[in-house]
């Protein structure tokens, strides 16, 4: 599954991205060309998949001097389930979110966040569902562990994706991005799922400081 077009799980034709483009932009009206650089498909293919949607009407056409405009039709049958695939990605967070209370519980996570390339939002569909957690000194390890492993199980199936749970230690959060280069990029881009995200940042830019000096 691709986060940035869920709609590509349900059927790889171009209508679909078609339908995402249009879906994400609301109400504003757009010509086929402008929704061919969107979709990053060709100007053929989307006008022929305009005129199918257009057809099954949840595309609506209409005319403004001679160019000819499309725009999601947020008022048929479909809309809302239409809408709720393109809205997959806020959907995938809330869900995350709620397994983690459930699967850490009693052993639960000081910092939790999404990356990789479903947080950058360019995902393939083989690509793995990167998942990063820090485990507080205090807790237990092996619980901790467990819940990792059941947190990544239930992941993949929300998505088909293999789910890969990273575990960095408090201390090994203080000692910086330049020890571990990999938490400057998920201080950029990661989106947090549990914890403080400013905190994080915080706590990665002081062990870049530490280790600067």
């Amino acid at each position: 599954m691709e986060l940035q077009h869920p709609l590509g799980a349900i059927s790889g034709a171009v209508d679909t991205r078609v339908l995402d483009v249009l879906v994400r932009a609301a109400d504003q009206p757009m010509d086929a060309a402008m929704i061919a650089r969107l979709s990053g498909k060709s100007y053929t293919g989307v006008r022929h998949a305009l005129e199918r949607l257009v057809e099954q009407g949840t595309v609506l056409e209409s005319s403004v001097g001679a160019k000819i405009l499309y725009r999601f039709n947020a008022r048929h049958l479909l809309a809302p389930a239409i809408t709720s695939i393109v809205d997959a990605k806020r959907a995938l967070l809330q869900r995350l979110s709620e397994l983690i209370e459930r699967e850490f519980t009693p052993a639960f996570p000081r910092f939790g966040a999404l990356f990789g390339s479903a947080a950058r939002g360019d995902m393939r569909p083989d690509s793995d569902l990167d998942l990063f957690m820090v485990r507080p000194a205090h807790v237990d390890v092996d619980a901790f562990a467990q819940g990792a492993d059941d947190f990544a199980e239930e992941a993949t199936a929300l998505t088909g994706n293999d789910a890969r749970v990273l575990v960095y230690t408090d201390r090994e959060l203080t000692e910086g991005s330049t020890k571990h280069p990999l938490l400057a990029e998920i201080a950029r881009d990661g989106i947090p799922l549990v914890g403080d995200l400013a905190e994080f940042r915080r706590t990665v830019l002081s062990g870049f400081a530490d280790a600067a000096g």
